[in-house]
């Protein structure tokens, strides 16, 4: 789930879902897209939430939210566990039924290590943050401490120093990024730049991931056009001309943002789940931890280094708190329990292995599924005697008592062919090796690495809500996102339409093989 403030003034909630169907086939469906009215708190986001859960019936079936980092999630899920408890007398965790978007978490180590000066610092741009009557993220609080330089006027008003003199003040890529917006800025630069390059150079963008590393990955293959944009506009940019050292300093930047900008991507790959989490800042560690000895002698980088470190260690930590993430690692086909053997300290292994019997101790005993306690019915059947005495003589070992985790993170990894552990467990050998491990695999692997479908629908309602379109009520906008997601996700086979009193099936009445409608 995540909120976004729309062109026409009003904030939505998106509350999207993924989810194993009976037919052992993901699915993901938009659930809502309400306005959030008057306040964005977290506790005045709980009553959209349950108006959804009553919509859909969900109150038994809800698993985990994935959001950001923002603490009105946290309040928000603190009030949704009163609400269920008081409506259907369910007892629903806020902390270890919250999993935060991996792509945040990436982003703001990312804001860490290119604008945060000291620990001090971070610490109060994130507590900043953390205000639930604020809107400012830490990515906001960071950008203000580079601009925080001012002056009196004669009226007695703060007043922020030159914007770009602020961002020179970070070195390098504050110069590029003046130059950016130095190009951007005017259509008479930008053809310049047009002539020179042919194409765009971009700019950063505080909201969106990765940006910096794209706009550090389009200048740098452009380091020829850049220079003679200088040297064509050297009056004008005469303090933001990158010199040789600037150009290292850039070419360094991007080649240690490289494992950031991956990360994320693989992330948002179709159906990528929660096991990538941990493994991806496994990796983002190591990446810190060799840049450290890369970059000893210099001082700037290894202080940016650890503030990026800093931040990642934090959202590591706060990891703890929720026993899915080295769970989904131990159910991995591929991973089980040898990565953590390899790759974790020995005194993190118990924790880890401890949370996961936690959440296995709410499966282990549960009824199997229907279809496979259909088939044990039928081969339980009466024995004839010479059955009887072929089962005493069986030299298999009994596999009653098996403890189905221990047998399966024990196991040695193998390679599957499967694109996701989600595949793999939804295949019916699993099913019926691990009737009801298999079920604990389904919940897990169903959780999503990022809130970025909420932010996909974001996107799509945005170019919904045309300048000519500024008059479509909140209430119809929530209507065509919801059904449009439906059936980009085939969850829609016909749609009936009124026209003149007559009730028309776009997909064709006759075709039962017709292909969905698009709806935009």
């Amino acid at each position: 789930m995540d909120v976004w403030s729309s062109p026409q003034r009003k904030a939505y909630i998106a509350v999207h879902a993924q989810w194993v169907d009976e037919g052992y086939s993901p699915r993901k469906a938009l659930l809502g897209l309400p306005n959030l009215r008057r306040s964005h708190a977290g506790a005045a986001m709980a009553p959209y939430l349950m108006r959804i859960i009553r919509r859909y019936s969900l109150a038994h079936r809800i698993g985990y939210f994935t959001g950001d980092n923002d603490t009105k999630n946290d309040t928000c899920l603190r009030q949704l566990a009163v609400d269920l408890s008081q409506e259907y007398g369910i007892s629903f965790d806020p902390v270890s039924s919250r999993t935060r978007c991996a792509g945040h978490i990436i982003n703001l180590s990312l804001q860490a290590f290119l604008f945060a000066t000291s620990e001090e610092a971070l610490q109060a741009a994130m507590e900043q943050a953390q205000d639930e009557a604020s809107d400012v993220t830490v990515a906001d609080a960071l950008h203000d401490q580079v601009h925080s330089s001012t002056r009196q006027t004669t009226h007695g008003k703060r007043k922020k120093r030159n914007d770009t003199a602020g961002w020179r003040s970070i070195g390098p890529l504050g110069k590029l990024h003046n130059i950016a917006v130095f190009i951007r800025n005017s259509t008479v630069r930008n053809d310049a730049w047009d002539d020179i390059a042919g194409k765009a150079l971009g700019i950063d963008n505080i909201t969106r991931w990765n940006s910096w590393y794209k706009l550090l990955d389009a200048a740098i293959s452009q380091e020829g056009p850049l220079s003679i944009l200088l040297n064509q506009f050297h009056n004008e940019l005469e303090a933001d001309i990158l010199t040789h050292d600037d150009w290292q300093v850039l070419k360094m930047t991007h080649e240690f943002l490289q494992p950031f900008h991956q990360a994320t991507l693989e992330q948002q790959m179709e159906w990528a789940s929660i096991d990538q989490v941990l493994e991806n800042m496994d990796i983002l560690f190591m990446q810190f931890e060799d840049a450290k000895v890369k970059y000893a002698d210099n001082a700037r980088m290894v202080n940016s280094v650890h503030m990026g470190w800093w931040v990642l260690a934090k959202y590591y930590a706060e990891s703890d708190k929720n026993p899915v993430y080295a769970t989904a690692l131990l159910l991995h086909p591929e991973k089980r329990r040898r990565y953590l053997d390899r790759h974790w300290p020995e005194e993190w292994r118990q924790t880890a292995i401890n949370g996961a019997r936690r959440l296995w101790a709410k499966y282990k005993d549960r009824p199997l599924a229907s279809e496979s306690a259909s088939r044990l019915r039928n081969e339980r059947g009466e024995a004839t005697p010479y059955e009887r005495i072929k089962q005493s003589m069986s030299v298999l070992d009994k596999t009653d008592d098996e403890d189905e985790l221990e047998k399966f993170v024990e196991s040695a990894p193998r390679h599957t062919t499967t694109k996701t552990p989600l595949e793999w467990w939804c295949r019916d050998e699993q099913r019926m090796e691990y009737p009801r491990l298999h079920q604990m695999a389904l919940d897990i692997f169903s959780v999503p690495a990022m809130s970025d479908d909420p932010e996909r629908v974001f996107s799509c309602a945005r170019r919904t809500i045309s300048w000519d379109r500024a008059r479509l009520s909140a209430d119809t906008i929530e209507e065509l996102q919801c059904l449009g997601n439906w059936v980009k996700n085939d969850l829609i086979r016909k749609l009936y339409v009124a026209v003149d009193d007559e009730i028309i099936d776009v997909a064709g009445a006759d075709d039962e093989s017709a292909d969905p409608p698009v709806l935009y």
